[in-house]
This record gives C-alpha cells, structure tokens and sequence, in this order.
C-alpha cells in the first residue's frame, strides 16, 4: 500500500467526511507529518507549514506531486 493510500485510511479512519479523504487531505497529512514515501509511519511528527511554501512543496519536493499555484485554496 501507498503512503497516500494509507494516509487516506488514516483519514477515514479518524471520521473525516468523505469529500476530505482525497488525495491532496492525504498529502496534506504526510506534510504535516513529515513522511516521505520509505518512511514507517512511527517516524511521524507534527509540523506547522504554511500552504504554499511548505504543504504544496514538500508534494512537489518529496512525493513529485505538483499543484499549480491557483490549487492553494484546494488545500485549505
């Protein structure tokens, strides 16, 4: 399983409706979270990011995931 389909369990798991279990509330949680795709879940920790320069680059950075700049209120 993907890290991303595994962030969007966790997300349903945690009772969040379904219109926020998608794929950018799942790269939003791995952000937050700081995982990258080799990482175990237990390396988890907790990060305040900006969206732009922190949510929307660690996708890009890390999971090679780009959103065009117009997407940032998608991810709010």
């Amino acid at each position: 399983m993907s890290k991303i389909d595994d962030a969007k369990e966790i997300l349903k798991e945690l009772g969040l409706p379904a219109a926020q279990q998608n794929e950018i509330s799942a790269y939003t949680l791995l952000a937050l979270c700081g995982i990258k795709p080799r990482d175990s879940w237990s390396k988890a920790s907790r990060a305040s990011l900006k969206v732009s320069k922190g949510i929307m680059a660690f996708c890009k950075d890390i999971y090679k995931k780009e959103y065009a700049p117009n997407t940032r209120e998608t991810f709010r």
